[in-house]
Parts: C-alpha cells; structure tokens; sequence
C-alpha cells in the first residue's frame, strides 16, 4: 500500500493489527519502522516464515518518535530462520499514530555470486515474435559436449569451452526445440514444424523419426529413459496435454501419459532421473512433476514452497539427483534455483533483466534453456542470442 497507515483517534478502538507480506524470505538483520506521527508505548512484533509455519514475538514496549519526518525506529534481530511476514499490534494508544512503511532488511539464504566460465553469442531466432517456438533445448554429454537445438538453425555441437565442433540438421524447414544423447551416444532432437524425432547416430546419420497428432506447440521437450530407451516426448497444448511415448529404433508409437488438464500450455521441460522416474514442471502450480512411468501416474509434486510465486522455464537434473530450475522471473530476480533431491534449496545464483537493454554474462533477458553434466561440473543456460557455461567443482 503506497499509503501511511493512520490510527482513529483516542477511544475509538482498543486494538491495531497490521499485517506486512514480502514478497520472499530473507534471515532478517533489522527491522526499520518509519512515523510520522508521535507512537505508543503499547506496540509488540512479530516475525514469521508462514510457508514454514515459525514465528516469534522479537518486540514489546514503546517505539519512540523523536521528531524527525519521518522518524526511524530500527529494531536489531537475531531470527535464525528466513522471514517473510512481519505483524505489527497497537493496543490503548494514548494519541493518533501514523506509519508510513515497515522495512524488512536482512540476506537472501542461499544466495551466491558465481561468475560465468564464458558466455558467447549465438545465432538465434527471434524469441520475442509472437510465433516463436522457443528453441534452446540442450544436453550436456559425458565428454561435456553441449549439444543445442537451435530453432531454425539447426544442431549445434560445442565443446565444454563454448568452440563449435559442428553443424548438424541446418534447415530453415525446421524448428528444432530440444535435444538429448542417449546411452548409446544417439541424438534424439524434436521438431515442432514437421511434429516429430529425429534419432540420428553419433555421427549425425540418420537413424530414424516418429510421432503423431502433436499439439501446435509440440513435441515441446525430449527424454529417453536410462532402462529400455524409449523416447518420452512432452505434448501440450490448449487442450492436450500428455506425454507420447516412442520406441528409439523404430520410431514406434507405443503409448501415451496423460497429465493434468490445463487450458494453455502449462509444462515445460522433461528429464529423467538415474532412478527412471520423468521429470516435467508445471507452470500453473509451480511444482516439479515427478511421475513413475511404469505405472504411468504422477507420484509427488516437489519444490512448491519455493516455485509458487516464479517463471519456471526449464529443469535439469545431475547425476546424484539435484534439480536445477530456470527460471524467467522471480521476486528476488534470481535466474536459477538449485534444489536437493527433496526438493530444499541448495543454492541460487544469476540475475534476471526485463527490460530488453543489453546485459552482462551472469544477467538473463529472456532466459530459455538449462542443462547441467551428470558430474555436476558444467551448466549452461540459452538465452536470447548467447549461451553462457558455469563451471562448479574441478
């Protein structure tokens, strides 16, 4: 609320309770309250983190006016938990108080400068068009090759320094929008103009394709599973909403997994954990989407507390099991979450930019895409025009 908050006068209640929401959690610092009109001695606050369900009374007593316009009363914390929610109650006030704002200061948990390894331009189709199909999918080998699926222009292969190895599939009768290798070193890439995989070997021959009655915007994403190698391609859409299910050397049709209806394309990203089980995220509920394949149904839904109030873009997961979540916007304007295996931040780190003007490798404007190598090691993240690399570890 851009304006003060004004008590009644004297006898007109007994009571005020004022309730402040941010818009993320932060370990608090201080709490800064700014009046503008003489206070009470009868004030007491209150911190809490609802999604968790902690609070604490850390004040009671008076919050002092000393004259100025406006007056600052800056309460020191040492709340160990982070704070999203501050309650603030007026009880017999003695005169009219009036408060402009509640300042919660404090550090964003898990938060961490980490500096790209390098960021390059890349050729690129316009992702701000309004038929854009938002290519930019991308995996990262053994050998940390990355291979991009880079719309109109075609297949990209890089190395883990960001040098192009090679050019497959470059056709502007394609819109190529996700990619992955199988254990076998086969490419899997999709195609939302023609609606299809294409299966090519290591060496870019062609092996095979498949698929049928895809969705305007699919097949949206690609993964194989890791036990009998069929092909598991996201199919949404304004009314379908599924996952189409192909064998890889033959392009066979097998079956489908339906998900939750959605009336506008709602899931992005599909990847497998070491285990078998697939991984989508849904957008509307902000949540990632666990599903067994073999009974074809959803087991959990994971991350909410902290995906609720963001863009989710795309996910991906390393090899012991850690979910890395891009994303397009966020309160704290973060680009990237890394979650545990239950879900639990680890780590975030870059930044987001939305007004369109240039920006700095470690600043996302229209983030798209994010893989990361099973060790671990090495994450990319496409945006509009760049591709930029992070190395953790050795």
């Amino acid at each position: 609320d851009p304006y003060p908050w004004f008590s009644q006068q004297e006898g007109q209640t007994d009571e005020y309770n004022l309730f402040f929401e941010y818009p993320y959690a932060v370990i608090p610092l201080e709490i800064n309250i700014y009046l503008t009109h003489p206070s009470s001695d009868n004030f007491s606050i209150s911190v809490a983190n609802k999604l968790d369900k902690l609070s604490e009374q850390v004040y009671s007593g008076e919050i002092p006016f000393n004259g100025d316009c406006p007056s600052i009363f800056t309460l020191p914390l040492t709340t160990a938990y982070p704070v999203d929610h501050i309650t603030l109650r007026l009880s017999d006030p003695e005169n009219p108080v009036q408060i402009s704002s509640i300042e919660l200061v404090g550090i964003l948990p898990y938060a961490e400068e980490i500096q790209p390894a390098w960021r390059i331009a890349i050729p690129a189709d316009d992702l701000t068009a309004s038929d854009s199909h938002f290519p930019g999918g991308m995996t990262i080998d053994g050998d940390h090759n990355i291979y991009l699926a880079n719309g109109q222009n075609g297949l990209l292969k890089l190395n883990q320094d960001g040098e192009l190895i090679s050019t497959y599939l470059s056709n502007e009768t394609h819109i190529y929008s996700d990619v992955f290798i199988d254990q076998f070193s086969n490419i899997l890439v999709t195609d939302v103009l023609t609606k299809e995989f294409i299966a090519l070997s290591k060496n870019g021959t062609l092996n095979t394709s498949g698929g049928m009655d895809f969705s305007i915007y699919s097949p949206r994403a690609v993964a194989v599973s890791p036990f009998n190698g069929n092909v598991y391609l996201l199919d949404v859409g304004d009314i379908v909403n599924r996952i189409q299910v192909y064998t890889s050397d033959t392009g066979e049709y097998l079956h489908e997994i339906e998900l939750e209806p959605a009336e506008y394309p709602s899931y992005k990203g599909l990847v497998f954990d070491s285990d078998g089980f697939l991984y989508t995220l849904d957008s509307r509920k902000g949540s990632i989407i666990k599903i067994n394949v073999d009974e074809k149904m959803v087991v959990s839904e994971i991350a909410q507390k902290y995906l609720h109030n963001v863009g989710i873009m795309d996910l991906a997961i390393d090899g012991v099991g850690n979910y890395y979540i891009l994303l397009s916007n966020s309160p704290e304007n973060i680009a990237v979450y890394i979650l545990d295996g239950n879900g639990e931040m680890v780590k975030r780190f870059g930044d987001l930019s939305y007004d369109g003007s240039p920006t700095e490798q470690g600043t996302f404007s229209f983030p798209v895409s994010i893989a990361v190598s099973s060790d671990g090691n090495l994450m990319t993240i496409c945006e509009n025009g760049y591709l930029t690399a992070y190395r953790f570890g050795k």
